[in-house]
């Protein structure tokens, strides 16, 4: 955890140092895949949350994060599987992403877990702040920090 602390130091601190400003993903770059679109460098890849700062996860979570092929993710907060689509704008380490409307599946989950669509929901209304270092991915929304290793 130490080292978890650590990495997230790094990250937090260096936020400020030469930020640039995320730009939108256009189709038809002759960048690498990853570079013109950040999203690419995720596809195939799972993570699952290891801290939330701000208002915890009802029922304690995780919440799992998976990336698909045609911008496609799927999400879970410990109840139902929401799935649709998302974009990414930024370089392959810090930018924004904007989930697309959702679809789930419709199990009720007993109390404290009946809660954990909601709070999901909430967090990916707004178009959430991301970075990636190594195995560690973190989403910020106003309210909320998820950090998330990939499993």
């Amino acid at each position: 955890m130490a080292i978890l602390g650590g990495l997230i130091t790094l990250v937090v601190a260096g936020l400020g140092v030469g930020q640039a400003t995320a730009q939108p993903v256009t189709a038809g770059t002759s960048a690498s895949p990853a570079a013109s679109d950040p999203f690419a460098a995720f596809v195939g890849k799972t993570y699952s949350s290891v801290s939330v700062v701000g208002t915890a996860i009802p029922g304690g979570g995780p919440m799992r994060v998976s990336f698909g092929t045609g911008h496609r993710i799927a999400m879970s907060t410990g109840c139902n599987l929401h799935v649709g689509t998302a974009s990414m704008t930024g370089s392959v380490i810090t930018g924004e992403l904007v989930t697309g409307r959702m679809a789930s599946t419709l199990m009720a989950c007993p109390p404290p877990r009946d809660g954990a669509d909601a709070w999901l929901v909430s967090f990916t209304s707004v178009p959430l702040r991301w970075w990636s270092v190594g195995p560690v991915l973190t989403l910020a929304s106003p309210l909320h920090t998820v950090i998330l290793v990939q499993q």
